[in-house]
C-alpha cells in the first residue's frame, strides 16, 4: 500500500491490540493478513484489485506470515514442522504467487490449493465477516437499519450463502454429470450421485 516496510510483528497466542495514529498502518496490517491468506481484494474494503496494494513506484508487494503448527491440529507436521510460513508476492500487474515454506525455510508448495487446505485445517476464514470484521464492514453492519442487510450478513457469516450457491451449481450440472456417468456404465456411481444430491435437497428443505 503506502508503506515501504511494515513490521515484522510478533503476535502473541492470546489477544493482541494494534494501536497507532491515523495512517500508521493499522488497517494495512489487517489487509496484509487477509490478502496473504487468500482473501480477495474486495474483502479488505481497501481496494478493488490486488494491484492496488502495490506501493506507487514499486514493481511488487511482499507479505510473509508464519503460522504456529503444533498440537493435535498440526497440518502435515512431518512435512512442515512446528511452523508454516506463507510468502505472498503481488506484482504491479495484479498477479499473486505463493511460496509455502517449512520451519527450515524450504519451499514445500507454490499451489493455492495447498494454502486452502492449510486454512481449512486451522479453520481460518478470511472472507467471513465474523472471523475478520473490517472497519468498513463494522460500520455497514452497525449503521444498517434494514433487516434484509442484516440477513445477508448472517447468510455470509454462517456460510449458508456459499452453500446455497454450491447447491444451485450442483442442481444445474446434475443432469450433465449423470449423462457422462451413464455413458461410461457407472451405474453405482450414478446411484451415489443421486443419493448425495437428494441428501443436499433434504438439508435445504428442512433448514
Amino acid at each position: 500500500m503506502c508503506h515501504s516496510l511494515l513490521g515484522p510483528f510478533a503476535f502473541g497466542s492470546n489477544v493482541n491490540f494494534v494501536v497507532g495514529n491515523n495512517g500508521s498502518g493499522k488497517s494495512a496490517i489487517l489487509t496484509a493478513l487477509i490478502v496473504a491468506l487468500g482473501g480477495n481484494a474486495q474483502a479488505t474494503n481497501r481496494g478493488s484489485s490486488l494491484k492496488g496494494f502495490v506501493k506507487e513506484g514499486e514493481n511488487s508487494a511482499d507479505v510473509s506470515i508464519t503460522l504456529r503448527n503444533k498440537g493435535r491440529d498440526a497440518y502435515k507436521l512431518e512435512v512442515y514442522g512446528p511452523a508454516i510460513t506463507i510468502d505472498l508476492r503481488i506484482t504491479r500487474e495484479g498477479l499473486r504467487t505463493y511460496k509455502l515454506r517449512n520451519k527450515s525455510g524450504q519451499v514445500i508448495s507454490t499451489k493455492k490449493e495447498e494454502l486452502v487446505s492449510i486454512l481449512d485445517n486451522f479453520n481460518i476464514q478470511v472472507n467471513n465477516p465474523v472471523s475478520v470484521l473490517t472497519q468498513e464492514m463494522s460500520k455497514y453492519f452497525l449503521h444498517s437499519k434494514g433487516e434484509g442487510d442484516k440477513y445477508k450478513f448472517f447468510m455470509k457469516a454462517t456460510q449458508l450463502e456459499q452453500m446455497r450457491e454450491d447447491f444451485i451449481y450442483i442442481k444445474a450440472t446434475k443432469q450433465v454429470t449423470e449423462d457422462k456417468v451413464e455413458q461410461h456404465g457407472g451405474v453405482w456411481i450414478s446411484f451415489t450421485c443421486k443419493f448425495l444430491f437428494n441428501r443436499i435437497c433434504f438439508f435445504f428443505i428442512n433448514m
